[in-house]
């Protein structure tokens, strides 16, 4: 009995121990929480979020993994973090994902997250927890960094989401769950900043900055942010100058909010003859007539009256208004029976004051009528009257409204008064003379700055203002646009690789071998007089040729290394040296490849799955921001792709700078990391020119107008990397005009030229793989200005045109107002101007001649082209080819913008019945000879 109690008591205590044991193993504390903005968007990364405690007296280095697992494309991919955890402690551990594709319908996706230790040879599973992430509607979040303290904050996300239409709101974004990698943050679209306490470590902040270059729109509150932020964030791309901070109680307002649903411009229908937002009263609808040019108020005689009203809610921060509108009389009305006045109610209906006429001395003509009026203190609504009342005749209306012109605030907003001449603002958003908003382009991204507080925007996003449109909206691309055609670049990637399996060498030494044998033996045979020998002969040969040449190949193709290729696009971000990139890496093996494909500087690669069914492939982070892929095995003889997009910052500047003289434009360049210059060019949205490389860090660019637009390269003879690179050229700066993702590129003149890669960071294989990496860079231009009273040439590339009209830019038939291409094919006739823009950094100067190519192809109608004032330069009719045409300075005037604009007209086609196509693709070019004052 004894016996048997001392074996319970041991069992029973070795239970125990198990437990203790158990319990104290790394578990997960919670997880399916996102970082970030705490929403997912389909097909796109962003960094999940576990808690893991450690109550082990031990430190430990664990993996936590993410996987969909009903999702079949990515049900064999884990997104690990391998992770370092204290003793006794929880940490949060955030891990790059990228979620599968999902259709709009879907509410939620969910994974399973699992704890494991990798150390020992085997993975040791510790723990499971279930996962799910609530998804987006839309391709690009919109996520906020405010002060949570500031009781306008919510006031102003909620206000903007619903005036500017967005159907996904605001997401909270706290600033330590900031990724620490760009590529990380590529589902949110736009950040607003308002947080002076943002705290963000330098790789954050170098992450937040490469977000923007890399399409980001970036919103900052400078008030509640600070300048502190604002130049570790950007920099030199914000040359500004604070000149005081002040805080207002009265701000002016320049908008154009008018009555909701009451603008006397709509149509009115018979179904509905009540126009929406006004009350006829007892009117018959034959009495008030609506139409586009105008309402028609008709009053039959002096005793009636035809007036109705509409009523508009004030704002309770508005101190004064413009009341406007248009009138005019037909000739048997008196002006004094003319109504159009405004009356002020509470929130009880009861008017405040007497009406106020708005119009006196009404005429014929169409007048416009405003007045600025200060608007009562308890005044809630604003009624406004329009119409004949105790007069005979027909009065016609348009336009009224009401503008808000100032804004009056019981606790003062913030105000800052910033000098930055470099950056864009808008005529309405000034306050005394100074801007409210501030806003450029950087990269593929851009910055606006807003320098009134967030009390301000709060408050104005209530009344539904255009001014929050200009200052608040934004653009964002549903993804990243890449200029580059990567199926292309993929093409011609494997070609490089291709070229190596087998030279023409030794097929030759095959083929001609081949054709002296079948000559001796037909000799040999004809001598015999057995010709009828040599069909077999021959056939017996061309087998054994081509297994000799089957034979080379083989084994040449067991002797090709390791190869990897890749062609990258790199757009130089010349001020904040960064190199926006995008591009394809090929990996050819003549063996099965098993190293892991892996990264040391951060980015991400998204890698080509196919044949890796079945296995566990799993993304593993380490700490310190290098990744790799496990398990992406290369079968023999195999070739795979992957793609690129990183943000890359540079050790040495990358620069173009242009000089002029009188043969044309001399382009040196700094190239830093990548070596070479190699078919260079210059190139625009709408044309280029081919450089001719002169020295080791120049080109030239000179006038030849007989290069085609598939021409960029100046030889007779093309090899075929020569051809290869016509066609990726032409891909990007000549994509078909008549698709909508056919965007310009690139936007402003730059010069561009084939070179060596930089490297990227990124290893497969060993370090003996043989690499043939080239880059396709693209760099802003920047200019010398020539010296005073020299003559130089400016080519057309430089001379980007723009569609004007009356003084503004505008749209035409011919070109796509989406990507700024010209239009294959048009039918009818067209007028339209172009303005040429002459960079700023050329002016002042004096035009000397110009010469215009014009490259339609049209016949039976005539092209017209004229100065900006209508004289006629030059006429020609049934163009055919390119025409070249010549401009005398008389002919060429500069705007004080350094604009040159001409008129163009494409006449009626001869014959009326004939609607034949003309095509204008090949566009519009002009190059002008200045000389420098």
């Amino acid at each position: 009995m004894a016996s048997k109690q001392l074996s319970f008591c041991i069992v029973f205590v070795l239970c125990l121990g198990m437990t203790s044991v158990m319990a104290q193993k790394p578990k997960l504390n919670s997880s399916g929480s996102l970082a970030g903005p705490g929403v997912i968007t389909s097909d796109s990364w962003g960094v999940a979020k576990a808690t893991v405690e450690n109550p082990t007296p031990q430190d430990q280095k664990l993996l936590a993994t993410v996987t969909f697992n009903k999702n079949a494309a990515l049900s064999n991919v884990q997104f690990a973090r391998e992770f370092w955890i204290p003793a006794n402690s929880k940490r949060d551990i955030f891990i790059p994902i990228k979620t599968p594709a999902f259709s709009l319908n879907t509410k939620a996706l969910d994974a399973q997250v699992q704890l494991l230790d990798t150390q020992g040879n085997s993975d040791i599973f510790l723990s499971r927890d279930s996962a799910f992430y609530r998804t987006a509607t839309t391709s690009r979040l919109m996520a906020k960094l405010l002060n949570p303290k500031n009781p306008y904050n919510s006031q102003l996300t909620s206000n903007l989401q619903k005036q500017l239409g967005n159907n996904q709101p605001y997401q909270n974004y706290p600033a330590h769950l900031m990724p620490e990698d760009a590529n990380l943050m590529t589902n949110i679209g736009v950040l607003l900043v308002g947080h002076s306490d943002i705290n963000l470590n330098p790789m954050q902040m170098q992450a937040l900055r490469q977000w923007v270059l890399n399409g980001g729109q970036l919103q900052i509150l400078l008030p509640e942010t600070g300048m502190t932020f604002c130049r570790a964030l950007l920099g030199d791309h914000l040359p500004m100058q604070v000149v005081d901070q002040t805080n207002l109680t009265s701000v002016i307002l320049k908008g154009k909010n008018k009555f909701r649903q009451g603008a006397l411009t709509a149509r009115i229908s018979h179904k509905s003859p009540q126009p929406r937002g006004w009350n006829l009263g007892n009117l018959k609808p034959n009495r008030v007539d609506i139409n586009g040019g105008g309402t028609r108020f008709r009053n039959p005689d002096h005793t009636k009256r035809t007036v109705i009203s509409s009523t508009a809610k004030l704002s309770p921060s508005w101190s004064k208004a413009q009341f406007k509108g248009r009138l005019r009389l037909s000739h048997n009305t008196a002006d004094s029976g003319v109504v159009m006045r405004v009356t002020f109610l509470n929130a009880n209906q009861q008017v405040i004051g007497d009406a106020i006429d708005l119009v006196k001395n009404v005429t014929s003509r169409w007048q416009n009528f405003s007045k600025i009026i200060n608007l009562p203190e308890n005044a809630v609504q604003a009624k406004i009257e329009v119409g004949l009342e105790n007069t005979a005749g027909i009065l016609w209306a348009s336009s009224l409204g009401i503008i808000p012109t100032r804004m009056h605030f019981d606790h003062p907003v913030a105000f800052w008064r910033v000098l930055a001449p470099t950056l864009q603002t808008h005529q309405s958003l000034m306050q005394d003379g100074w801007p409210m908003m501030l806003r450029k382009k950087i990269g593929r991204g851009s910055v606006t700055l807003l320098t009134l507080g967030i009390q301000y925007w709060a408050t104005i996003s209530q009344t539904n203002s255009p001014i929050i449109d200009r200052a608040f909206r934004t653009t964002p691309s549903s993804k990243i646009k890449v200029p580059m055609n990567l199926e292309l670049l993929t093409k011609v990637n494997t070609q490089q690789i291709g070229y190596q399996v087998l030279s023409r060498t030794p097929v030759m030494i095959c083929l001609i071998s081949l054709f002296v044998i079948m000559v001796l033996a037909s000799l040999l045979f004809w001598k015999q007089g057995r010709p009828e020998l040599l069909a077999p002969v021959s056939v017996l040969l061309a087998l054994l040729t081509a297994g000799i040449i089957w034979g080379l190949g083989l084994t040449h193709h067991r002797q090709t290394p390791l190869t990897i290729a890749s062609i990258q696009l790199a757009e130089i971000e010349p001020v904040s040296n960064y190199a926006l990139t995008d591009g394809v890496v090929c990996t050819y093996s003549p063996t099965r490849l098993q190293s892991p494909l892996s990264a040391t500087l951060g980015g991400v690669i998204w890698p080509d799955l196919s044949g890796s069914t079945g296995k566990l492939l799993r993304m593993k982070w380490t700490d310190s921001h290098k990744w790799q892929w496990d398990n992406l095995e290369l079968p023999e003889g195999s070739t795979r792709t992957h793609e690129i997009h990183r943000v890359m910052p540079l050790q040495q500047p990358v620069k173009a700078v242009a000089s002029f003289n009188r043969q044309g434009m001399i382009c040196t360049i700094e190239s830093g990391p990548y070596v070479g210059i190699d078919h260079p060019i210059i190139a625009s949205r709408n044309d280029h020119a081919v450089g001719k490389v002169t020295g080791q860090d120049n080109f030239t660019v000179t006038s030849d107008l007989t290069l085609g637009l598939d021409q960029f390269v100046n030889s007779t003879t093309m090899t075929a990397t020569d051809i290869q690179r016509q066609e990726v050229y032409r891909s990007l700066i000549y994509p078909n005009a008549d698709t909508l993702d056919a965007h310009a590129y690139p936007s402003v003149p730059s010069a561009m030229w084939w070179s060596k890669t930089m490297d990227m960071g990124m290893t497969q294989g060993s370090d003996k793989a043989q690499n043939k990496q080239y880059a396709i860079v693209c760099v802003p231009l920047s200019y010398q200005r020539p010296a005073p009273g020299s003559t130089f040439v400016i080519p057309s590339p430089v001379l980007e045109p723009t569609v004007w009209r009356d003084g503004s830019n505008a749209r035409s038939m011919v070109i796509n107002p989406i990507n700024k291409r010209w239009i294959s094919v048009v039918s009818q006739e067209v007028q339209f101007k172009l303005a040429f823009q002459i960079p700023p950094q050329l002016l002042p100067l004096k035009l000397h001649s110009g010469v215009l190519t014009v490259d339609f192809k049209m016949s039976g109608r005539s092209l017209i082209i004229t100065t900006a004032n209508g004289e006629e330069i030059a006429r020609h009719k049934d163009i055919a080819s390119r025409i070249n045409i010549p401009i005398r300075t008389d002919q060429l005037k500069i705007t004080p913008q350094g604009k040159v604009i001409l008129g163009f007209e494409v006449t009626p086609h001869d014959n009326p019945l004939d609607n034949h196509m003309w095509n204008p693709s090949g566009g519009v070019r002009l190059e002008l000879t200045a000389v420098a004052k």
